[in-house]
């Protein structure tokens, strides 16, 4: 029996073919997208899960509650906070601090090497986390002072093919002996390392190692591991005690978060440059429900298409009828076919993910692994939802095709086609609803992209070339800038401490005259005399730092419009911090030193001539490439073996909202594809409302009805069902975006253009998809219409 039901399912789906490719088109691409979504889904969520004890491990975060400060969580803490929590909190079994040094400079002999993820610590991170070595003991590798596990890249950019294990190579001023080969970190890891050097440092007079026990100073971030059984639930009131008991005011607190959470949850924690790739949970869930609408177009394409083909396929079921077949005999063999479709459709679908993981790779730097989906359980899950799919989407027309009563069927009396067409319309507007709340939703994520891109932040970031100066290097700062001014392809070269866009550091600097119960914190950076022109920030009110001014280096300071209104200065000059020992000579116009998630803070700037660990270059538009090739050329010249590496100021702040353009290009692709797989149903219902018609178009013409009121007859229907789609898309796609866009401190308006514009585009797809089949009906021979069936 069911040999009989394949055999007359393949040759249903050959007979009609365009009308199954359609179906299968449909199903496949909505399972691709569907399937790509989830690998990205199970990508994101996995973040720090292969850990073993992942669920017993907490991040602590610290909360500066200080004047001049937004109550935003930062991801470092106290540095002698790490070691006293295992000793005053019982539930705590270990701790270690993870201080992210990034880029560093390496000596081996004369040669010089940049690491990409070097961090400084505590031995104990192998007790917490999985972090595995492929050389050397974990219990021991990083006990002694200066010593350092490599990752096996490091290792071999170190050493070549050598025994890494015991050689040594310079960091600054220290010599550091390797004891450890790290094996390959997971991709879905927030932390990523390729060199870890020990923590444990003498404790000497003014070294790190008594820094690092010093509660002045805030730069580590830390993570505790909890005992077997022990609940994270009363640890904030604890880890706050540990606070209180170092004499730390009430100024500063500090919560856990759970290392699931770090990866996607923190959006809003400041100082969090160790957070790598960091995500954000939102665009998560919105990607997931992208996934479900568009596989529920799908389905309804199918349901629609099936129930639309009812009418040619009821003189099939009147004939199965009278020779005896029972109705869930017919039930049966609908639903077979339609499954079927669902597992061709899903075949496709794998060879489509496939093809287009390379490019999601390439263009979006997603690493989505596709053997994750033969996993068994995934796999069964992947199986089942297919075969639901097909149960689902062939239900409503299995259950219509088979209650036809067989005597009126073949008298011609039944008109299976028109059974379900409330159903189907219903369908049709849920679709264009789904498609509609898309258009808007990404047009809406463009235009708040578009709006960071274009927004005046206040400096100037085009042409403006910068690299960093180090130990060694910073000995031939005079030099270099002497020689690199030569080159008229260089306008002018300015030094700072800091450059907008990158985590500003903060101090507590108390204002004169202001309550001293209430402490202040305020961000701060240092530059030279020229870093203002450079990059063509305003000074509203006062001067410019000045060499003229012997004393600017130790007295005078620059502060933003908001510092002087968040501290209540009206007339903010000669106002001094500190019991007078430094003086405001200059107010500086309000710019967006931070991104654009975070509100405008009070800023602070000190006056440091020479080198300040960073050289601006300012080039002259059409003159790029002279002035590398210039700045190249006095490198090479004065710093012989140190590897140059410079940055442009605007793609490092395209690379701070490189997350949100993914998400809106994946969301403007994934837009797209929807509306076509909407429209592919819309094309197959509409050949079949043309063929349900065809009498009463070819009696129309013969009546002198001309294309355009055949066109307008035909198409007004879906028109209509089109504009009551946008009725119901207009308020979720408001209110979805609106919780979206929340996210930005500064952000567009959401006005009424964007509505209109997807209106009209879903009228016109709409239109140019039922125009074909109404053309082509109108343009038909009436004599040939008259004698269909």
């Amino acid at each position: 029996m069911w040999k009989n039901y394949l055999i007359t399912a393949i040759r249903n789906l050959k007979k009609h073919k365009g009308h199954s490719l359609i179906n299968i088109m449909g199903l496949a691409i909505g399972m691709a997208v569907s399937l790509l979504i989830f690998l990205y889904v199970q990508n994101e969520l996995s973040y720090d899960m292969f850990h073993s004890k992942a669920n017993r491990i907490q991040r602590v975060l610290l909360l500066d509650k200080s004047m001049g400060v937004s109550n935003t969580y930062a991801g470092i803490t106290f540095v002698a906070m790490g070691p006293e929590i295992p000793k005053d909190i019982p539930e705590v079994e270990e701790a270690v601090r993870i201080m992210d040094r990034g880029r560093q400079p390496l000596k081996i002999g004369d040669r010089r090497i940049y690491t990409k993820d070097m961090a400084m610590v505590d031995p104990s991170i192998f007790k917490i986390f999985d972090f595995g070595l492929t050389e050397g003991d974990p219990d021991t590798a990083l006990q002694e002072s200066f010593t350092a596990v490599l990752s096996r890249e490091m290792a071999t950019t170190l050493f070549g093919e050598d025994e890494p294990m015991g050689k040594t190579f310079v960091w600054g001023e220290d010599v550091v002996r390797v004891t450890g080969i790290l094996d390959d970190i997971h991709r879905a890891s927030h932390l990523q390392f390729d060199v870890m050097i020990s923590l444990n440092f003498p404790d000497e007079e003014g070294s790190l190692g008594q820094n690092l026990r010093s509660w002045g100073w805030i730069s580590a971030p830390t993570y505790v591991l909890l005992r077997e059984g022990a609940s994270a639930a009363n640890l904030e009131e604890k880890l706050i005690g540990v606070l209180r008991k170092n004499g730390i005011e009430e100024n500063f607190a500090v919560t856990n978060q759970a290392l699931k959470d770090v990866h996607l949850r923190s959006k809003n924690v400041v100082f969090d440059g160790h957070n790598r790739n960091k995500g954000d949970i939102s665009n998560v869930y919105s990607m997931a429900a992208v996934a479900f609408f568009i596989l529920l177009i799908a389905i309804f394409n199918f349901m629609n298409l099936s129930t639309a083909r009812s009418h040619s396929r009821s003189k099939e079921v009147g004939m199965r009828k009278v020779v005896g077949a029972r109705r869930r005999q017919l039930i049966g063999q609908f639903l077979g076919e339609s499954i079927l479709l669902c597992v061709c459709g899903l075949i496709i679908a794998f060879g489509l993910v496939a093809l287009t993981l390379t490019y999601l790779k390439s263009a979006f730097g997603l690493h989505l692994d596709l053997n994750i989906l033969l996993h068994p359980p995934i796999a069964a899950g992947i199986l089942a939802g297919t075969l639901l799919t097909g149960l689902l989407a062939g239900s409503w027309p299995s259950f219509v095709l088979s209650s036809f009563q067989p005597t009126q069927v073949l008298k011609g009396a039944s008109k299976g086609g028109s059974k379900g067409m409330g159903m189907r319309r219903v369908l049709v507007v849920v679709q264009f609803a789904i498609s509609i709340a898309l258009i808007i939703g990404s047009g809406i994520v463009y235009q708040q992209i578009n709006f960071i891109k274009t927004r005046n932040m206040g400096y100037d970031r085009e042409q403006i070339l910068f690299f960093s100066f180090n130990q060694e290097t910073t000995a031939q700062y005079d030099t270099m800038v002497e020689k690199l001014a030569q080159s008229p392809a260089i306008l002018s070269l300015s030094s700072s401490g800091n450059l907008p866009g990158r985590t500003m550091g903060r101090r507590g600097m108390q204002p004169d005259g202001i309550d001293q119960t209430d402490p202040w914190v305020v961000s701060s950076m240092s530059m030279d005399e020229h870093f203002i022109e450079a990059l063509g920030l305003e000074l509203v009110e006062g001067r410019n730092f000045s060499r003229e001014f012997g004393t600017d280096a130790e007295e005078a300071v620059i502060i933003n419009q908001a510092a002087a209104s968040a501290i209540g200065w009206t007339e903010p000059l000669n106002k001094t911090f500190q019991d007078g020992q430094l003086k405001v000579v200059g107010v500086i116009r309000d710019f967006h030193f931070a991104t654009l998630r975070h509100v405008v803070e009070p800023l602070v700037i000190h006056f440091r001539p020479g080198a300040n660990g960073l050289l601006s270059l300012k080039l002259r538009a059409g003159a790029i490439p002279d002035a590398i090739a210039h700045l190249e050329s006095v490198w090479n010249e004065l710093l012989p073996g140190h590897p140059l590496e410079f940055t442009f100021l605007d793609d490092e702040f395209n690379m701070q909202y490189r997350r949100e353009q993914s998400f809106g290009s994946l969301t403007r692709g994934f837009t797209v594809l929807a509306i076509f797989i909407a429209c592919l149903g819309l094309f197959g219902l509409a050949s079949q409302t043309v063929e349900q018609r065809t009498k009463e178009i070819g009696i129309r013409k013969i009546l002198g009805a001309g294309i355009g009121s055949l066109v307008t007859l035909l198409a007004k229907t879906y028109l209509k069902l089109v504009l009551l789609a946008n009725l119901i898309a207009w308020p979720i796609a408001f209110f979805v975006m609106k919780r979206w866009l929340a996210d930005f401190v500064y952000r567009i308006e959401i006005g009424i253009g964007i509505f209109v514009i997807s209106m009209l585009s879903a009228a016109i797809i709409s239109l140019m998809t039922v125009s074909y089949h109404s053309i082509r009906a109108a343009n038909t021979d009436p004599v040939r219409a008259l004698r269909y069936e």
